[in-house]
């Protein structure tokens, strides 16, 4: 693990939408991922969409609070937007 002293190498993530280099370590940090997947779905069971989304809402609030970084919250954004609905190139003509 790293801290923010030291943080590791940066690499680009390959991505032309992000247009910069991510610090963020996207690797598995858990030692069940499977198990932490379905603790995020288990929340879900029985919500109603509106609730569901709440809950999504609340617990990125929270994360986001947890890593108390605006940098590394700007990289999670950009790679999740990224990754949900890609920037489109502009086409020249």
């Amino acid at each position: 693990m790293w801290d923010r002293a030291h943080p590791p190498r940066a690499l680009p993530i390959g991505d032309p939408a992000l247009r910069f280099i991510m610090r963020l370590d996207t690797s598995s940090r858990f030692s069940d991922p499977d198990a932490a997947y379905r603790l995020v779905v288990e929340a879900h069971r029985g919500l109603a969409d509106e609730e569901s989304r709440k809950l999504d809402a609340a617990l990125i609030l929270i994360l986001a609070n947890q890593i108390g970084d605006l940098t590394v919250l700007r990289e999670a954004l950009a790679l999740s937007r990224a990754a949900v609905a890609p920037v489109k190139e502009a086409a020249t003509s």
